[in-house]
């Protein structure tokens, strides 16, 4: 038998036994729960939770209604489409004339949430607005005790965080005299604006500035900023939307946007969702392990539109290799590495963005050139120190796609930004404390971009630049940067800042009548609390335990910090247990 016969005979036992796998995996994967299962496990659930549950059917819905530590919950589970619901209704009461803080608190919460929801209702008797907090129950034969009582411990942990900030939120406005709070909103500073997440909104797009106007992200963009593969050979790529499947040519994989999997245009011209969802199997080699064949999945899912932009959520797995002696057990190799991201497809006249990015651009430089620096907020201070019309279109799109949550996309422009200051710095022989206040904002754009999409040493650089400024916003995210990624120095850098900052104990009793170094007492009060409640959540990471609980039971006295220490003490008796 010749060389190309072999290599003929292995390539088909290779390919019988990958199928044959896939149809053993998916042979293997569990079936969805009946009716009867989910409400047995709901009941098992409960009875461990050690709550005594009420049943009763409506229509076709049967409802659950019980008391888990104090709380009073209820559980809906709907006979046609087998899902269950919990509710945990009436957690706050404001006035009607406060519904727009409650709509802020909303959203802010439904953003940094894990399981729940929170919605709202107006109660048109009481002239007041009603809170209430939902959660979808995705329950299994092995999950369900612990996703229901994850739910519960999460709800009572926003109903606390939601009475506490509103009280905070309404003490506010009423010293600032704020009415108009969502026109407020969209003017705070660059903290409150990382504060306050603000809901997904118009995206203008940058016109013939990339591959097209359309402005799609394509897979080697994927790879490279969401995965950190710069360089890779591709092999195949297979895209499936609905029950069609069609295969890219090897020519075309890198090049290929990935919108085009979920997005086409319709019969009447129009662009839109061809899919609710799609999914993208892509093979390649890593040209740094060129021997291994790694294979990708990318999840599109459609977020909804308006009626400029499609939004559409990317989720990339990078499944890993088997261990083996050149790759063992804990390697990189072998970890499973999932990223996601929330895209955008803008469908608006690229004519029309660009009138809307020339009156903002043109309205922050008159502000510049009459002496008004303390009237532009960050986005214009940085549009207007822009010389060159494309830098500032970059830092403008940039900063409007990190105020949709688009980070991926944001990190692209904010680059580009960046490189373009960078570069502008060494120019100048004195750089003013405008050109450094600019410089430092895209700085901590792109760490809060690489943040949210945990992406840590990315974030730890551009971080690494702002902590000599010594400002608390851009410590305080430094030092989160550190724990996330469990960075063995964070324990370290934590100490040092609280040796530094702590003030000594004074026998001066003279009250200082200074509101400026009142607030300064108050900011540096509340970032001591942040550090000792980030070393209480290291020190149980390192498994020293019992300088956990000392600290977490000082922390017991601290208003700011009661909740988490109760919490995290609760954890902590839990882990000692095992």
């Amino acid at each position: 038998m010749n060389l190309y016969a072999i290599f003929i005979t292995l390539l088909l036992i290779a390919s019988a036994l990958f199928f044959g796998y896939d149809r053993y995996r998916n042979r293997k994967r569990e079936p969805q729960l009946t009716f009867d299962e989910l409400r047995r496990l709901l009941r098992r659930s409960l009875r461990e939770l050690s709550c005594s549950p009420s049943w009763r059917w409506e229509d076709r819905v049967l409802t659950c209604n019980y008391d888990y530590q104090g709380g009073h919950f209820h559980i809906r589970i709907n006979s046609e489409d087998v899902s269950a619901e919990l509710a945990f209704l009436f957690v706050f009461e404001a006035p009607a004339t406060e519904v727009d803080i409650v709509r802020q608190l909303a959203n802010l919460c439904n953003v940094n949430s894990q399981y729940v929801r929170i919605i709202y209702s107006m109660n048109d008797d009481k002239h007041s607005v009603d809170v209430h907090i939902l959660a979808p129950l995705t329950l299994s034969r092995d999950n369900a005790k612990a996703v229901l009582q994850a739910a519960m411990d999460e709800a009572f942990q926003w109903r606390n965080a939601f009475g506490q900030r509103y009280e905070s939120m309404l003490e506010k406005n009423q010293d600032d005299g704020i009415k108009d709070y969502e026109s407020e909103r969209s003017n705070f500073s660059r903290e409150i604006t990382l504060l306050h997440e603000q809901e997904i909104a118009h995206q203008p797009d940058m016109p013939n500035s990339r591959d097209n106007a359309d402005d799609r992200v394509s897979l080697r963009g994927v790879l490279t900023t969401l995965l950190g593969i710069e360089s890779f050979l591709p092999k195949s790529l297979y895209v499936t939307a609905g029950d069609t499947t069609r295969r890219i040519s090897t020519d075309d994989i890198s090049d290929y946007p990935v919108a085009n999997a979920i997005i086409g245009k319709k019969d009447d011209g129009s662009m839109g969702f061809m899919a609710d969802n799609a999914v993208m199997r892509l093979s390649f080699y890593d040209k740094r392990r060129p021997d291994k064949e790694r294979r990708l999945v990318i999840s599109l899912n459609s977020e909804g539109q308006d009626s400029q932009t499609l939004y559409y959520r990317l989720t990339a797995t990078l499944i890993p290799l088997s261990s083996q002696p050149v790759s063992p057990m804990g390697s990189q190799a072998n970890t499973p590495l999932c990223r996601s991201a929330l895209m955008g497809f803008d469908i608006v006249d690229p004519q029309k963005k660009l009138s809307e990015f020339l009156y903002v651009w043109k309205d922050a430089v008159d502000k510049l050139q009459r002496g008004e620096i303390d009237k532009l907020s960050d986005e214009e201070l940085i549009l207007a120190k822009a010389t060159i019309q494309p830098v500032a279109q970059v830092s403008f799109l940039g900063i409007r796609r990190f105020n949709q949550g688009r980070y991926l996309e944001a990190i692209g422009l904010l680059q580009q930004a960046y490189d373009y200051k960078n570069e502008d710095m060494h120019k100048l022989r004195q750089p003013k404390d405008d050109d450094w206040k600019t410089y430092s904002n895209i700085c901590f754009y792109l760490a809060f971009c690489y943040m949210e999409l945990g992406l840590y040493k990315q974030a730890y650089y551009y971080l690494d630049l702002l902590l000599p400024q010594r400002r608390y916003a851009y410590t305080t995210e430094y030092v989160n940067c550190m724990v996330n990624a469990h960075d063995l120095r964070a324990l370290n850098m934590i100490d040092h800042l609280l040796e530094t900052l702590t003030p000594e104990p004074s026998d001066d009793d003279e009250k200082d009548d200074d509101e400026d170094e009142k607030e300064e007492d108050a900011s540096l009060g509340s970032f001591l609390s942040f550090l000792k409640r980030r070393k209480s959540y290291v020190l149980i990471e390192f498994r020293r335990y019992d300088e956990a609980e000392k600290l977490l039971k000082e922390l017991l006295d601290d208003p700011s910090s009661s909740d988490f220490a109760i919490n995290e003490l609760a954890f902590l008796q839990k882990l000692k247990t095992k």
